[in-house]
């Protein structure tokens, strides 16, 4: 999903309330890393 919102246009350097990037979520929440920008496709 990622993946596609990147595709998109959507900025994941944006952060939440709690100050914490889409990165932080994605460990936080799953225990998984962001893959690099470049693999992403930007």
């Amino acid at each position: 999903m990622i993946e596609v919102l990147a595709s998109r246009g959507a900025n994941l350097e944006l952060k939440d309330a709690q100050g914490r990037s889409v990165a932080d979520c994605l460990k936080q929440f799953s225990g998984r890393n962001l893959k690099p920008m470049a693999v992403i496709g930007k």
